[in-house]
């Protein structure tokens, strides 16, 4: 009896340090990390969530058509806090310029965002292998 007790403590255990990690997911399933698109749109939402930051991004098609676009950021909401972000930093109804990743399932319309250009010509990043964030 005790050698059962023992081993369900150590697999409960296990389990509980485990269970985290596999949590956890790579960016690269889901967007080429190799590669960039540019995006140019209106921003309809901003989260500075963790553990992943989001945005929306209305694009207009050539047809005319407005497409919304999901932006996952790399890093975290605190990261992006820390290094001054806040709700106003990308103010929705913004047009801006977005480099990101695009996405490896075809007729997607996921990013993981890289850096953002302003109207003014600021930058600012989301995280991750293009840029680092900035405030």
């Amino acid at each position: 009896m005790r050698k059962a007790y023992i081993s369900v403590l150590l697999a409960g255990a296990l389990f509980t340090v485990t269970l985290p990690v596999s949590a956890h997911h790579s960016f690269a399933a889901r967007w080429d990390m190799n590669k960039s698109i540019i995006l140019t749109g209106t921003v309809a939402s901003v989260k500075l969530t963790n553990p992943h930051p989001s945005m929306e991004l209305d694009v207009t098609e050539p047809d005319g058509t407005t497409i919304r676009w999901f932006v996952s950021a790399t890093t975290s909401g605190t990261a992006l806090r820390k290094a001054g972000w806040t709700a106003n930093t990308i103010p929705i109804g913004t047009r801006i310029k977005l480099e990101a990743h695009p996405p490896l399932l075809e007729g997607s319309k996921t990013v993981c965002a890289g850096t953002i250009t302003m109207p003014d010509g600021k930058e600012y990043s989301m995280g991750g292998s293009l840029g680092i964030p900035a405030g």
